[in-house]
């Protein structure tokens, strides 16, 4: 008797700059990427829905530890303009981590 497969899910951890604009500006920005991979059946980590934390170093523990389980990064466009994408970014290249980068995706981004 064969062992059914069992597909991996891809995982993808979105990256790009949330402080240096808007809430709402950023925010519709990451779920538009999101939307797109969800709906190709991609598991997304979107640091926008992560909990809220009281400092940076904190929020960023949380956010490398999801990159860290992730199959790769997308990194949004202005994404050059945020500490914490770069840095994730950095992470993702030292980890061989694949690197995708918005400009390569189907849709073009009207939200940044």
């Amino acid at each position: 008797m064969t062992q059914p497969v069992i597909e991996k899910i891809k995982s993808v951890y979105i990256s790009g700059s949330i402080s240096k604009r808007s809430y709402e500006v950023a925010e519709a920005h990451f779920k538009k990427a999101q939307d797109y991979l969800e709906n190709a059946d991609v598991y997304v980590y979107n640091p926008m829905e992560f909990n809220e934390r009281a400092c940076w170093e904190d929020y960023m523990r949380d956010a490398l530890a999801a990159l860290v389980d992730s199959d790769e990064i997308l990194m949004l466009d202005g994404w050059q303009e945020s500490r914490g994408a770069c840095l994730e970014r950095l992470v993702a290249f030292e980890l061989n981590i694949p690197i995708k980068y918005e400009y390569e995706m189907p849709w073009a981004s009207s939200a940044n």
